[in-house]
């Protein structure tokens, strides 16, 4: 399978994953990213549905990216700074359009490069936060769920989503790691204990513990358990 193929099957899986919710989908995150380089594309895809069940749309040019932008009400995008036909400076004043016309929107630029002047012009122009390409995917998921957490068009998104989503179980908005996480909070382990038990870093709990919280509507690890309606039925987390 090639890059691109690549990344077209796993956008559709995320995106997929999403719909299946029904009507529960509008209150997940609506993400645009734009950049030219697949396995770039490819790893943001993997990263952020793994850990927001986010519906991630991909563009590699400003052209097709507008189409997107017309069609989708986007919660979050992430851009390259350098695309093809669009150096830094053009980038930068169609982020101040798009900044313009929706000055909620968290804007997220990425970028190879990190010169002081690409710096300051991407945030003066409207960007939200600046990170580079080489940035580990677990920092660049942290960014995008602190900015989705600020986004107020999220929260009106998620405020407006029907009733239905309170009478929906924990298992159909979750990815599988995120209720192996879940599990582990209902049955009072804290993060350190659960990283040991599914043998991962506790940074990488505590995202997947905010994005299970953005998820199920919920502030806090009690207001989470409760979401599992019979813990004392579930299966104990082994380890």
């Amino acid at each position: 399978m090639d890059s691109n193929t690549l990344v077209r099957a796993q956008a559709h899986s995320v995106s997929a994953n999403t719909h299946q919710a029904g009507d529960t989908a509008r209150s997940m995150p609506q993400i645009l990213v734009i950049d030219d380089h697949p396995l770039v594309l490819a790893g943001l895809v993997q990263a952020l549905g793994s850990v927001t069940r986010a519906n991630v749309v991909t563009c590699s040019c400003w052209v097709d990216a507008w189409r997107a932008i017309k069609a989708t009400n986007f919660d979050l995008l992430l851009v390259d700074l350098n695309l093809p036909n669009s150096a830094a400076a053009q980038t930068c004043r169609e982020i101040a359009r798009l900044a313009a016309m929706d000055p909620s929107l968290p804007i997220l630029i990425l970028s190879a490069s990190e010169t002081d002047e690409e710096h300051t012009l991407a945030l003066a122009s409207g960007a939200r936060v600046f990170l580079h390409k080489s940035s580990p995917p677990q920092h660049i998921v942290t960014q995008v769920l602190e900015q989705l957490e600020k986004s107020d068009s999220f929260r009106r998104s998620s405020a407006e989503a029907p009733d239905e989503q309170a009478a929906t179980s924990p298992g159909a908005l979750l990815t599988a790691r995120q209720q192996d996480v879940l599990l582990g909070i209902a049955h009072g382990e804290s993060n350190k204990e659960i990283a040991k038990r599914l043998g991962t870093a506790e940074s990488t709990i505590k995202v997947h513990v905010a994005a299970i919280f953005k998820a199920l509507g919920v502030s806090n690890r009690t207001q989470a358990a409760l979401s599992v309606r019979v813990p004392d039925q579930l299966e104990r987390p082994s380890g």
